[in-house]
């Protein structure tokens, strides 16, 4: 039994209004909202409004995968180093600062730890 394929007639993609897509994305951003629901609600396929939302989101920087680090103490001259002695460690980004006190006995293992 021979079947007939005859071409399928293609659907002419729909252009939205950047205002209609404001709107969906707007109200698939509010508290509790579903996205699937949001675009299934407006006729619209939800793998669509998600790639909306991305593209309304800010572009990020990427996170550096290493942060500054400056170590200084004037506090601890080299006559006074001791095995009590803290070596301050502050590490500062944009979006964090923190300060580590690390005995100068566990220096090296703490260098160690970090470059792992």
């Amino acid at each position: 039994m021979e079947t007939n394929h005859l071409p399928q007639a293609r659907v002419p993609r729909i252009k939205r209004s950047p205002q209609f897509k404001a709107d969906l994305v707007s109200r698939a951003l509010q508290p509790g909202a579903s996205h699937s629901a949001v675009a299934v609600g407006a006729g619209v396929n939800p793998n669509l409004l998600r790639k909306w939302i991305r593209q309304s989101m800010p572009k990020q920087l990427p996170t550096p995968a290493f942060a500054k680090v400056v170590v200084h103490d004037d506090r601890v001259g080299p006559s006074q180093a001791c095995a009590e002695a803290l070596i301050p460690i502050r590490i500062a980004r944009a979006d964090l600062q923190m300060t580590l006190d690390i005995p100068l006995n566990a220096a090296g293992a703490f260098a160690k730890a970090v470059l792992l």
